[in-house]
This record gives C-alpha cells, sequence and structure tokens, in this order.
C-alpha cells in the first residue's frame, strides 16, 4: 500500500480520515501524522464521533505551527473511520498517513 496525504481545509464540521482522505471505506494505517499550518489562524481538534471545535470535548488540540502524531500503536493500527477532525476557521491541517 502507498503513503495516503491530504491537504485539508479545517471547517466547524467534523470530517473523518476516511473523508478527508478520499477513501472508499476504512482504513487502517500504522500512523498518522498532522500539522496545522504555521499560517493557520486556530486551533484544529482531533477526536471521536463527538468532537467539537473546543478543547473539552476533543482528545487533541494542535495549535497553529504545530504538530501532532497517532502511533504506532500498542495495538497496532489506527482506523482511518474512528479519527475525526474539526476547527474553528479555515485552517489548513496537512496530513500523511502510513499504511498498515
Amino acid at each position: 500500500m502507498e503513503l495516503k496525504g491530504a491537504q485539508y481545509t479545517v471547517t466547524a464540521t467534523a470530517a473523518t480520515l476516511t473523508s478527508i482522505l478520499s477513501l472508499t471505506d476504512d482504513r487502517r494505517f500504522q500512523q498518522v501524522d498532522f500539522f496545522n499550518d504555521n499560517g493557520s489562524t486556530g486551533s484544529v481538534f482531533l477526536g471521536g464521533s463527538t468532537v467539537t471545535n473546543v478543547p473539552a470535548f476533543a482528545y487533541v488540540e494542535i495549535q497553529p505551527g504545530k504538530g501532532y502524531s497517532i502511533g504506532p500503536l500498542a495495538s497496532g493500527f489506527v482506523h482511518s473511520d474512528s479519527v475525526y477532525v474539526v476547527g474553528t476557521a479555515a485552517d489548513i491541517l496537512y496530513i500523511s498517513a502510513v499504511p498498515f
């Protein structure tokens, strides 16, 4: 399998990695890396299906100019349908995902 990646314009509506990476179904990844562009004005939030664009409802907040990686995990992989991305502004998020 090939490395998957995207430049994503974040919105206030949560989207799954499956949707963001234009996948046809749920995929497993060894590692997923996120980077919130230096020119962004707001934070990006990662979480489950109940994530919103406030820290209290997110697992992770990625501030402008910062990055975050999920994996490699003890459980072995990250499901693309289980990670949701949301923000407060039309910020640019860079994503790369290493297939399992």
